[in-house]
């Protein structure tokens, strides 16, 4: 029997460190005042955050009462976009009139922002509920390179399909089940992926800039230096780039293969300073990603100058000198 979708988990009131789903590890629900210092009135405001895991995205809704509010997501182990769309509060619908409530919920609320857990930044929550969503980057596939264009951005209007969407999938969550929640989840990637390609198409996006690309570029090489694999294609795979734009991004430098050879270098370096005398050249070679020693040692030669023996053999010395 097909199993209604039940939330994951339920998050009330103050400050709380949880996983909502096995998809996002460790994240972090913080909760600060805008000061950057916690009040007793931040803490005791209600707020409730729920989680479901639609497919393999994790749909959140969640609810503030109070101004002071901020919400940080920060993910250690993941790399996601996540949807962020405030729903307009239920007491000022029901209070404005008509002209004004419409008003209201096309202008002010129901707008769809794009963000990246690898550049959170704070929400400013008012008295109303909002909705969440987060998606692996890997979903996009090529596109990603372009999305990051869009990051910290309108990515649609309120009263748009992809606003509608959302809300839909809120509606319906009551009565979602397990197998039609991997639909709904294969159909919100497609909806988003296509409001990007026509956000593209018009020109209508604020580039990644070049900067904030390398530095991610950057990262994926100091977090898989130890992969002997690590190489061009993988890193075009992971920043969902072609080769073509990965190798444009170093055009001005030695290229992508020499940047990578540089991070290893200097982490050898910083292995062969730190690690003691019984550290051997042999495992150094091996933990920044070298399948043999001949090979690593050409390359600490050709960045250094000087072979990796010979720099051992000195910072050895140093350490005899002062024991």
């Amino acid at each position: 029997m097909d199993e209604i979708v039940k939330p994951v988990i339920v998050v009330k009131g103050g400050s709380t460190s949880t996983s909502p789903s096995r998809h996002i590890s460790r994240n972090t629900l913080d909760e600060h005042p805008d000061d950057g210092v916690r009040s007793a009135d931040a803490l005791t405001r209600p707020f409730q955050l729920t989680a479901w895991e639609i497919g393999d995205l994790v749909f959140c809704r969640g609810q503030n009462l109070g101004r002071s509010f901020q919400q940080h997501v920060r993910s250690h182990t993941t790399d996601h976009y996540y949807l962020y769309m405030v729903l307009p509060p239920q007491d000022v619908l029901e209070s404005r009139p008509e002209a004004e409530t419409e008003r209201l919920a096309h202008e002010e609320f129901g707008s769809v922002s794009l963000h990246s857990l690898t550049h959170p930044i704070p929400h400013e929550m008012t008295g109303s509920d909002v909705i969440v969503v987060y998606i692996p980057r890997q979903r996009f596939g090529g596109i990603a390179g372009q999305m990051d264009g869009l990051v910290n951005g309108e990515l649609a209007d309120a009263g748009s399909g992809l606003s509608a969407y959302l809300g839909m999938i809120d509606r319906i969550l009551p009565i979602l089940t397990m197998s039609a929640s991997r639909h709904f989840a294969t159909a919100l990637i497609k909806l988003v992926t296509r409001v990007v390609e026509e956000k593209v198409a018009q020109g209508s996006f604020a580039r990644f800039s070049t900067l904030a690309l390398k530095q991610r570029v950057y990262q994926f090489i100091e977090d898989n230096l130890s992969n002997p694999s690590l190489g061009p294609g993988s890193i075009a795979r992971q920043m969902g780039l072609s080769r073509a734009a990965l190798y444009r991004l170093f055009d001005v430098e030695s290229g992508v293969s020499a940047t990578i050879e540089d991070h290893r270098v200097k982490a050898a370096v910083r292995l062969i300073q730190d690690g003691g005398k019984d550290l051997s050249i042999a495992v150094v070679a091996t933990r920044v990603g070298y399948k043999n020693v001949t090979s690593f040692s050409r390359a600490f030669s050709r960045r250094m100058g000087i072979t990796a023996c010979t720099l051992k053999k000195r910072i050895d010395d140093e350490r005899n000198q002062s024991d």
